[in-house]
């Protein structure tokens, strides 16, 4: 959990952000951790959901972000999901 947090405070400068959800799970049958987020964007202001994906492997992980207005967040969260298990480890 405190990983995943730190990395997702690595982000570009988005305004008001807050975690609404943090857990860990699997992702292709591996380790792996979700964490949701809301914040604003800093160009306008307006409200942004963000989602991080963390899947460890043997000696390294992928960091899996996507961002979008939250008025797009359903229709994108799937989206979001289908690129995440689309990806293989080689």
């Amino acid at each position: 959990d405190q990983f995943a947090r730190l990395a997702l405070s690595g982000l570009p400068p988005l305004k008001e952000v807050r975690i609404i959800n943090s857990e860990p799970m699997r992702i292709g049958g591996q380790p792996g951790y979700e964490t949701r987020a809301e914040g604003k964007a800093p160009q306008d202001g307006s409200d942004v959901v963000i989602v991080q994906w963390l899947r460890f492997g043997t000696g390294a992980y992928l960091r899996i972000l996507g961002l979008t207005p939250k008025k797009e967040w359903t229709r994108n969260f799937m989206r979001f999901r289908a690129v995440r298990d689309a990806m293989e480890p080689r």
